[in-house]
């Protein structure tokens, strides 16, 4: 903390950005274990979760700020609206992120004295570390959740069979999977949850098979100078993300069962895919979450299935 950042392709500079990237990865993980446990933990450890996650994000991009000469930092306009907006707004530990956020850290730049830059640093570093530290109480008692039961079939409809496991999915380049999913939601984990929900979603995402397509990615950032973009980040290059645009919903039953069809978007390249799914809620309140499940009878046995995209053979 001499007031000079460290130079590129030096062993300081690689810890500087693995330690903002795991201050990256701790929020998504505290983002994760929200969504995976939220529904049935109280709101106490509902609260400490977002403060966690936001206080590892507002901390990786404090250290963005600060060592700005050496680590890039993109647009993070929209980032920085939603950073602070997951914490309880009445947690200290909040409100303080939030004047520090106001008077310090939104005005770091290049125009600013490095040394000034390290030194805020510190001092932003010294404060949330004097500040009361949350805990989770509810995780700190894990108790097994009961799990939701999924089937996935192939609409047959448009598909000649449906999965198996280890045999890839044929279809022709251009068209799309089409799936019939339906389960039921268990009264047992119906009499857990804190929040009452009656919408099922249904999570789906598509990518490559093998990491190949990944490595030249990454290869073709390293050459573009781009180090603000993380291994995650690089890695969701690869994907087809249905789910970005939403997740598929269906109503629950009063008996706790649900079907959806879902159609993903059209396959344009050849080669081999996998498909993953993950099945969540939709609260009262508008709150999405991911509940755990298993798999009926006469269904795959995981989330994950492959798909081969192939040229079509049929004479018209």
């Amino acid at each position: 903390m001499i007031g000079v950042g460290p130079k590129k392709y030096t062993r300081p500079h690689l810890h500087l950005k693995n330690i903002i990237k795991l201050l990256d990865r701790m929020s998504t993980d505290y983002l994760k274990i929200y969504q995976q446990h939220g529904l049935f933990i109280c709101q106490q450890s509902k609260t400490v979760l977002r403060t966690l996650q936001t206080l590892c994000s507002f901390v990786a991009r404090a250290a963005r700020r600060a060592f700005i000469d050496s680590i890039v930092v993109v647009d993070e306009k929209e980032n920085r609206n939603n950073l602070l907006s997951y914490g309880d707004t009445s947690h200290p530990l909040t409100l303080f992120m939030k004047q520090l956020d106001s008077f310090a850290v939104s005005k770091m730049n290049q125009s600013v004295d490095p040394k000034i830059r390290a030194e805020l640093f510190l001092q932003i570093m010294d404060g949330v570390l004097k500040m009361p530290f949350p805990m989770p109480r509810c995780l700190t008692c894990p108790k097994a959740l009961p799990c939701a039961s999924l089937q996935l079939v192939c609409d047959p409809d448009i598909h000649d069979r449906t999965f198996s496991e280890g045999v890839p999915l044929e279809i022709d380049r251009g068209g799309s999977i089409v799936i019939l999913a339906s389960g039921t939601i268990p009264k047992s984990m119906l009499s857990c949850i804190k929040i009452p929900f009656s919408v099922v979603l249904l999570w789906y995402t598509i990518r490559p098979e093998g990491e190949s397509t990944s490595l030249a990615a990454s290869e073709k950032m390293k050459k573009s100078g781009d180090d603000a973009v993380d291994a995650d980040n690089k890695h969701q290059l690869n994907f087809l993300s249905p789910s970005s645009m939403g997740p598929i919903a269906a109503s629950m039953s009063s008996n706790g069962t649900f079907f959806m069809k879902v159609k993903s978007q059209s396959l344009m390249k050849e080669g081999r895919y996998n498909i993953n799914f993950r099945l969540g809620c939709r609260d009262i309140r508008g709150g999405e979450w991911k509940i755990p499940h298993h798999f009926q009878e006469n269904s795959p046995t995981c989330s994950s299935f492959p798909v081969s995209v192939v040229r079509s053979t049929r004479t018209k």
